[in-house]
C-alpha cells in the first residue's frame, strides 16, 4: 500500500473501498484491541511487495488457574410414544416396502396398518397395541 494509505490506515471509517463498499473500522477496531490490551499493531508495507500487520501483545505474567469444565449430566429422553400410521396402497408390493420402511426407521414407536382400500379399517379396532 502506498505510504499516503498507510499514514491513515489505522483511522476510524478510513478506506479504500468504494463508497458503500465499506465502513473502515477493521484495523482501527484491531488497534484498539490491541492498545486495551497493553500492546500496539503496526504496518509495515512497501508497494509493490506486500503488506504486513504485525500485532504485539503482552505475555501474560499471572499464575496459571486452569478451570476444569464438567459437563453436565446427560439427559435421558423420554420413550416415544406410540404413532400409529394407516397405509392406503392396492399393491401388495408397495404396501411391503411401505411397511418394513416404516417400522425399521421408527423401531417400536410406529404401528403401522396396512389397508388396500380407504375403507377397510374404518370403525375396526387397531390391530396394534
Amino acid at each position: 500500500m502506498p505510504a499516503s494509505v498507510k499514514e491513515h490506515a489505522f483511522e476510524p471509517l478510513f478506506t479504500t473501498k468504494a463508497l458503500g463498499a465499506g465502513t473502515g473500522l477493521g484495523l482501527a477496531q484491531v488497534l484498539a484491541a490491541c492498545e486495551q490490551s497493553g500492546g500496539t499493531a503496526t504496518i509495515d508495507s512497501e508497494p509493490g511487495k506486500g503488506t504486513t500487520v504485525k500485532l504485539f501483545l503482552p505475555r501474560y505474567e499471572g499464575a496459571e488457574n486452569f478451570v476444569e469444565s464438567t459437563l453436565p449430566e446427560p439427559c435421558v429422553a423420554a420413550a416415544p410414544k406410540p404413532q400409529h400410521v394407516l397405509v392406503i396402497e392396492d399393491n401388495k408390493e408397495v404396501n411391503a416396502g411401505n411397511h418394513a420402511v416404516l417400522r425399521g426407521s421408527h423401531s417400536r414407536s410406529v404401528c403401522v396398518v396396512i389397508a388396500f382400500s380407504g375403507t377397510q379399517h374404518i370403525n375396526k379396532p387397531v390391530p396394534c397395541a
